[in-house]
Formats: C-alpha cells, structure tokens, sequence
C-alpha cells in the first residue's frame, strides 16, 4: 500500500463528499424557491447520494488497507526486534526457536533431476502467518553451517561463522 497515494485519494474522497453536501443543500433552496421541479430533484439527488455512497466505500476499503499495512508493519517491526535481540546468540535452543517459530513444516522427500529434494516451510511468529509464504527448496542434506531466515516472500540464508557449532 503506497500511503502517499492512499492519503492522497481520502483526502480527495474526503474533499469530494463536503462538496456532495453543499450542492444537497443548493438544490433544496432552489427546489423550495420553486426553481427546479420534484422530478428533476429527485434525479439529481439520487445520483449524488449513489456517488456519495460509493465514495464512503471506498474511503472504508482504504481504512481497511491501511489498517492491515499497519499490523503488518507492526509484526516486521516485532520480528526485527526479536531477531536483533537473538542476532549473537551461540546456539539454537528450544527457547529461541518457540520465541521465533510457529511452526516448520516438512515435505516429503522426492527426487527431482536425480536429486533428492525436499520442501520445508517455515511459519514464523510475528510475520505473515500462511505457510505458503515461506516456501524454502532445499537439497537433502542441506549443507552444512547453513540456515535459512524467510521474512514473507523473501527467502535470506546465512552461514553459521563459527566451526564447532552443527546445523539444526
């Protein structure tokens, strides 16, 4: 969500709908002056009410948008924190791994191009939530020292630096 341009059109919807007001009440003045028949006023309010209603939707659908930006920012923000707070740590224990992870879901292994190939999926805590957006291929086994992080659609590897330390 580009919250420039979001910010942008509630202004404008906002703007708009003031504007609606004012011309509902212009054309009650000049319906009670007798100016403009029952029929026309009808016509002409009906069509700035269906306007006027679109443009509340609209508006509810960007506060929607940008509400759901917002808690997803909220949870990186949350997952940053957490992961600086673990960045040195010497080993993986249970502790950590409950504090960041979810759940790992683990595939089948199969063979493709003659190598073995599994597919393992990590749901991290504080980020995203569908299993699907953390989908990592992986040679079996993996090599050793590396580790995987998946923030959304972004997959980072690392290497472990220090050699006494196994993978997990």
């Amino acid at each position: 969500v580009d919250a420039f341009q979001t910010e942008k059109e509630r202004k404008r919807l906002e703007a708009r709908n003031q504007e609606i007001d004012g011309m509902f009440l212009s054309l009650y003045t000049v319906k009670a002056k007798g100016i403009l028949t029952e029929q026309r006023f009808v016509k002409l309010t009906a069509a700035l009410e269906q306007e006027q209603e679109s443009n509340q939707k609209r508006l509810h659908d960007l506060a929607m948008m940008q509400s759901q930006a917002d808690a997803q920012e909220s949870e990186v923000r949350t997952f940053i924190k957490e992961i600086r707070r673990y960045a040195t740590i010497e080993e993986l224990d249970e502790a950590v791994l409950n504090r960041l992870i979810s759940r790992i879901l683990i595939g089948e292994v199969k063979k493709v191009d003659g190598q073995k190939v599994q597919e393992v999926r990590i749901v991290y805590n504080f980020v995203g939530g569908d299993p699907g957006d953390c989908s990592i291929r992986q040679r079996s086994p993996p090599h050793a020292g590396e580790g995987y992080y998946c923030i959304k659609d972004t997959l980072l590897i690392f290497q472990q630096h220090s050699s006494n330390t196994s993978p997990t």
